[in-house]
């Protein structure tokens, strides 16, 4: 910007700005305690460095590499409200962005992207990016001056209200790193990211994260977004995880948690005194199948400061908190091993039984098990001469199926799920059962695959009528006993 031809110029002009706004502040709201516009800073600062985390994950300027947004390729932090090219991120409010001006300074303050190291050396902005909050009227309000950088640590120091552009030497330089003494100084009432100024409130506050996690899970998983033709929680393997629920990683973005949440993905930006951490594996250490399963575990960011509990909840819906030692968890533990259910959960605790949403969605991907097996039969019958399949089993070893978890009933993970009823053709009757669920993996019925490629959710006495009727044809035919009065071929 060449508007001014002097510095004197330049400083001039923010001199009258700066009286302006000042003389405004009381009319446009803004604060001018000190204390409450620190607080807020150093806040602004920590969240910044979750949205670069996020900034980072792809290509927004075009350069064949993943960068911070930075002031060399683009405007700088402002990018992650807009990029260069256009495209809204919203990744910061609009508020934090335009505060790049001292004009338009956010809660007091306004900030500057740092850009060389303490040795003067450019940063290279693929792993390393800054920013400096600069009180806009120095003594008014605000007094510190503050840094961050990727580390995650926030310095500060009376700098007589200059900005900074090049990363001090926090020892050398007289900087101070922010304490919990800062963030405790702030009004309660705005509970900012890692404040850990009620430990109590932050753990009640995880725990209804979680339950908001769930919620925003279950409504996730009504549409493929992404792209596996099938329906899938949110999850790492797919995409970045849980932060998913906000905004995908093709950018669209779905908003169902906020963006302070998704950015406590990472232990530097914490919501509430907790930072949060996708469930991967169930207790015995198998890898989630995530069109079933989901889990999350919110970790206190500082321990016995923002809070002492690990909390942890998967599909079944229940809350469970242990006091592990600030330890992230990412395999659902066994959770009789001392965790306890919190609140009005503890009843549920005695019996943890599948909600009824939760056994609709088990039912459903077992319904999907036997369709993918039917389309297995019915490619093995083109090329054998319309003949089935003597196994469940051969079907996986010639890869007409290609994952053998179809092999297992999702209400009994591990164990054989499903009955085969052998001797059978493609050209039989579309009403003869092929396959269908062991006894016992649902207690109010049972899924069965029929020659005609359908499945059907039936009580277990009209299962046992179409059963017998199947029976009665394979007699008729010299096919032999019908499987079902004797289980001659199980799926594993």
């Amino acid at each position: 910007m060449r508007c001014f031809a002097t510095g004197a110029a330049r400083a001039a002009f923010l001199a009258v700005g700066l009286a302006f706004w000042t003389g405004s502040a009381a009319a446009e709201g803004v604060s001018t305690d000190r204390t409450a516009n620190e607080v807020a800073a150093v806040a602004a600062l920590r969240m910044y460095l979750g949205t670069q985390n996020q900034f980072h994950r792809a290509d927004f300027y075009g350069k064949g590499m993943l960068v911070y947004a930075n002031p060399r390729d683009g405007a700088g932090f402002p990018d992650l409200y807009r990029a260069p090219n256009g495209t809204t991120l919203k990744l910061v409010d609009f508020a934090f962005a335009r505060a790049a001006s001292p004009l338009c300074p956010r809660a007091g303050y306004y900030f500057v992207d740092i850009t060389s190291d303490a040795k003067g050396k450019e940063y290279d902005f693929s792993i390393d990016c800054g920013l400096c909050a600069v009180p806009a009227e120095y003594g008014v309000t605000g007094k510190n001056t503050f840094v961050i950088d990727v580390t995650g640590g926030v310095y500060q120091k009376d700098g007589g209200g200059r900005s900074v552009r090049r990363y001090p030497d926090v020892e050398k330089e007289g900087w101070a790193r922010v304490g919990q003494d800062l963030i405790a100084a702030g009004r309660r009432r705005q509970r900012l990211a890692g404040s850990g100024d009620s430990r109590d409130w932050n753990e009640s506050a995880a725990a209804g994260l979680l339950r908001l996690y769930l919620a925003a899970q279950l409504q996730f998983h009504r549409t493929d977004w992404h792209g596996k033709g099938m329906l899938v929680y949110a999850n790492p393997r797919d995409g970045a995880g849980f932060p998913d629920l906000y905004r995908l990683p093709n950018g669209t973005t779905l908003r169902l948690i906020d963006l302070a949440f998704a950015c406590a993905a990472s232990p530097l930006s914490p919501r509430a005194g907790y930072y949060f951490v996708d469930i991967t594996r169930d207790a015995k250490g198998r890898e989630y199948d995530f069109s079933i399963n989901c889990g999350l575990c919110a970790v206190p960011a500082e321990y016995g400061v923002t809070g002492k509990h690990t909390f942890i909840i998967d599909v079944t819906g229940v809350v469970y908190q242990k006091d592990n030692g600030g330890r992230r968890v990412t395999v659902y533990p066994d959770v009789a091993k001392g965790w306890v259910p919190v609140g009005s959960e503890l009843r549920r605790s005695r019996q943890r039984r599948p909600p009824v949403l939760f056994r609709s969605r088990l039912k459903t991907k077992s319904a999907t098990n036997l369709k993918q097996f039917g389309y297995g039969c019915h490619l093995w019958a083109a090329d054998h001469d319309e003949e089935f399949p003597p196994s469940f089993e051969a079907l996986y070893e010639r890869q007409y199926l290609k994952d053998r978890k179809v092999l297992e009933c999702p209400a009994r993970p591990g164990e054989p799920g499903y009955v085969y009823v052998k001797g059978l053709k493609a050209a039989d009757p579309p009403w003869v059962v092929l396959a269908y669920e062991k006894d016992g993996c649902f207690r109010d019925g049972r899924n069965a695959l029929f020659i005609g490629g359908n499945v059907q959710w039936m009580s277990e006495a009209k299962f046992q009528e179409a059963l017998t009727k199947t029976g009665v044809y394979m007699r008729d035919t010299g096919r032999g006993v019908p499987s079902g009065q004797r289980e001659e071929q199980e799926l594993f």
